[in-house]
């Protein structure tokens, strides 16, 4: 893992120095980058399952120093695969690193005959048992999983608390916001001019956005984004979130939301 690191950062990213197995004062880091914008960047790849404390404390003496660390797990220690999953569990030390790296923890799959996938990013979804149709609790042990391949090594920087380094990757969650606020301004605008404006809202079954979105981005994580849209910030308006009956008077799990969050007044009809 640190060879193929070492070959390949250089590649995606203008360095000035790299060296493996590194020693800062009491730290021995497995990569250590410079690049020629003066960041420096520590890489820790990470095989076994240790206490998050002991991760964290590593990554305070980095940040402490003005460098910017990004953590790797072998998927293959800890039992993760690049695809799409749900009702997996998740260790401690990869929901922490997922919090740090706002929605993402970084794998590359490696056994003793060489490396088994490139890099790739997890995003950990909350998860339940779909047959609780109406009282939906989550999972306190599993998560549903969300998989990105990691086609580019340029490194992006996260300051904060941590100085962290991370991928080019694009947040999911964003994505499948904006894809979801697409799809509902599409049906606001088809509704709105069809009921020439007697009324001022529209009921959106689940399933309807399932059916339109649910093949990239699964059942979970969009359920997600709608569940916790009323406590974000973003665009999806959402009035209201339930079991609504439908146009065809059929009560099904729902959004309500309003045609001026989502048609401009001034909008060309």
């Amino acid at each position: 893992m640190k060879l193929y690191f070492y070959e390949n950062i250089p590649l995606s990213n203008n360095t000035v120095k790299i060296e493996e197995e590194y020693k800062i004062k009491d730290q021995i880091v497995d990569i250590f980058i410079e690049l020629t914008n003066g960041k420096r960047v520590a890489i820790e790849i990470q095989h076994s399952k240790i206490p998050f404390t002991n991760l964290l404390k590593r990554t305070l003496k980095y940040t402490k120093r003005g460098i910017y660390v990004l953590w790797i797990l072998n998927g293959k220690t800890f039992n993760k695969v690049p695809q799409n999953q749900d009702g997996i569990r998740v260790s401690r030390i990869e929901f922490e690193l997922f919090k740090m790296y706002k929605g993402r923890v970084y794998y590359l799959n490696i056994d003793p005959k060489g490396i088994i996938s490139g890099v790739y990013a997890l995003s950990y979804i909350p998860y339940f048992n779909i047959k609780d149709v109406i009282y939906k609790k989550e999972s306190t042990t599993k998560r549903s999983i969300y998989c990105q391949e990691i086609r580019s090594l340029g490194l992006r920087f996260i300051n904060g608390k941590y100085k962290l380094a991370r991928f080019q990757d694009e947040s999911i969650f964003t994505n499948c916001e904006n894809d979801i606020y697409q799809f509902i301004k599409k049906l606001c605008l088809k509704e709105y001019r069809r009921c020439s404006q007697k009324i001022n809202y529209l009921i959106i079954p689940l399933m309807n956005i399932m059916s339109e979105l649910g093949k990239k981005y699964g059942f979970f994580l969009i359920y997600d984004v709608l569940k916790t849209s009323k406590s974000k910030i973003n665009k999806i308006r959402i009035a209201r979130f339930g079991f609504m009956k439908d146009n065809k008077n059929r009560i099904k799990e729902s959004i309500k939301v309003y045609f001026s969050d989502y048609i401009d007044k001034y909008e060309d009809f």
